[in-house]
């Protein structure tokens, strides 16, 4: 956080505004950033092949950029709009894991959405566990929705984050 604090006042993304410069709107239902067309390396950094089988020697498992295992790329690596959000927002599906501001806590949604709360930001967890959003290299094309969530602890060394700021 201190990082995003320092870079133009920032600060990390709620989920609810992630999943929105991730999905837009979503009037679509839109699950990948760019819409309904499937995964390719033209729009996402993941495991294009699979991971790798010892027994069979097929796939080699861990992203789009194959010099080395597992490899992620700066956002914009692609010069491509092919991957992009509605919003323009690059690397949103694939590549790295974004921790965002809330804690994790699979009932919180539901409770806020009870009481009626618009862009919602969970602070209320003790030794907070922060969530993650978007799947990593590792994950393969079928498994890269946007909507899926997960812990900053368990999702091993492919995650990263990004800044918001208020425009």
């Amino acid at each position: 956080r201190t990082s995003c604090r320092d870079w133009e006042g920032g600060d990390l993304p709620s989920e609810a505004q992630w999943e929105k410069a991730a999905r837009g709107d979503s009037m679509d239902g839109r699950l990948l950033p760019w819409g309904d067309e499937p995964v390719t390396c033209e729009r996402a950094n993941y495991d294009e092949n699979g991971p790798y089988n010892e027994d069979t020697g097929e796939g080699s498992g861990f992203g789009c950029f194959h010099k080395c295992c597992p490899s992620t790329w700066p956002v914009g690596h692609l010069r491509t709009s092919k991957g992009d959000s509605p919003y323009g927002v690059k690397d949103m599906a694939g590549n790295v894991s974004e921790i965002v501001l809330d804690c994790l806590d699979s009932t919180y949604y539901a409770r806020c959405l009870a009481e009626g709360c618009v862009n919602p930001v969970n602070m209320e967890t003790d030794g907070c566990t922060h969530s993650v959003r978007g799947k990593s290299t590792s994950a393969e094309g079928p498994d890269l929705d946007v909507i899926g969530r997960g812990s900053d602890r368990e999702l091993g060394l492919r995650r990263g984050f990004r800044c918001a700021t208020a425009l």
